[in-house]
């Protein structure tokens, strides 16, 4: 009975561990699909034409930031970042920043030192000047005979022990204040980190040259190169194929769960503002009342200026969107997970080969 007892406890052990871990599965792959991946986009263009972009993911734990600025200098003109949680695995502006830093810490460093080598020469005692006599040419003669040889550095500095105490006291004035514990630590973490992103980056671009994925998309641009000539030399074919009833279904319903997906992704509008003016007032005319058709679709957020008296363009666009990863999941399911899309695929591929 005791063997029993324990086989059964183990065995509602071993349940509940399988659902906990069934369960935390489950919640996974709902906040995975459930959560949306937002996006905001703008862009505005007075003297200058500035473009900026961002998508976020998982409440920010991943993110992609998009910057573009023409009145920005040379090398920063276009930001590229992307990031997930705290580790960011890539930015283009980064390297550039790192040596302005380093160059910026290196004069800090340099200024304290020359302070204080200053303050050391004032410090030292002036010597009073000695008295100029005249010397013989006998007792010239003798004074450089008794000379004494250059002496080594290292014997002035054992001989003189003051001047070494001093030494070493500029050595700690120029090196500073020590690090605490916590700056240390701080400072090791960092450097860990830095060091496991470059691992990174180092096996993507490892994994990218094995596998030859440069190749793989020319490879890839080839092919549907060859399969759009194969479409025009059979434009008939094709036709008719797309005209049968299954197909022509199949279609019909694809295009339909398309335009509710699209519908779904399509950015909102926050703000439009467009002021524009053209040589002609009778084109300025003419293309403010096609723009008017936004008017529903937009609302208050959209402002329009014409200008009829000089030609110009500027303005600005804000918006933003979302993207449900489960809708996808569906309309990749309903459109290519049946036996109908299985059926038409088969028929194509035999209809490319001529067969």
């Amino acid at each position: 009975m005791l063997l029993l007892h324990i086989l059964l406890f183990l065995l509602k052990l071993i349940g509940i561990v399988l659902l906990v871990i069934l369960g935390l599965i489950v919640l996974i792959l709902a906040i995975i699909l459930l959560t949306p991946i937002r996006y905001r986009i703008g862009a505005s263009k007075y003297q200058t034409i500035h473009a900026e972009g961002k998508v976020t993911w998982l409440f920010r734990l991943i993110e992609m930031v998009f910057k573009l600025d023409t009145g920005a200098e040379e090398g920063k003109r276009l930001h590229l970042s992307f990031r997930i949680a705290w580790l960011k695995l890539y930015d283009n502006q980064k390297p550039k920043e790192k040596r302005i830093k380093q160059k910026k810490t290196r004069k800090t460093k340099s200024k304290p030192e020359s302070k204080q080598s200053e303050k050391v020469i004032q410090a030292k005692p002036e010597q009073p000047e000695a008295k100029v006599q005249p010397i013989k040419t006998e007792q010239a003669a003798e004074m450089k005979n008794e000379m004494p040889k250059a002496v080594h550095p290292e014997r002035i500095s054992s001989e003189n022990p003051g001047n070494e105490s001093a030494a070493k006291h500029e050595e700690k004035l120029i090196e500073g204040p020590k690090e605490s514990a916590v700056e240390k630590i701080l400072r090791l973490a960092k450097n860990a980190a830095n060091k496991i992103l470059s691992l990174i980056r180092g096996v993507f671009s490892l994994i990218c040259s094995i596998l030859g994925i440069p190749s793989k998309i020319m490879d890839g641009l080839e092919k549907l190169e060859n399969f759009f000539t194969k479409l025009r030399e059979k434009k008939e074919a094709f036709l008719a194929f797309y005209n049968e009833t299954h197909n022509h279904q199949w279609f019909t319903a694809f295009w339909r769960r398309l335009k509710k997906l699209l519908l779904r992704i399509l950015p909102r509008a926050d703000r439009l503002y467009l002021h524009f003016g053209f040589e002609d007032p009778a084109t300025t005319g003419q293309v403010l009342g096609g723009l008017s058709i936004l008017y529903p679709i937009c609302g208050e957020k959209m402002e329009l200026c014409p200008e009829f008296n000089e030609e110009i363009l500027e303005g600005e666009v804000k918006c933003h969107g979302r993207i449900r990863p489960v809708s996808l999941v569906i309309f990749a399911v309903k459109s290519f997970l049946n036996k109908q899309f299985f059926s038409m695929v088969k028929q194509f591929k035999v209809l490319l080969k001529g067969e």
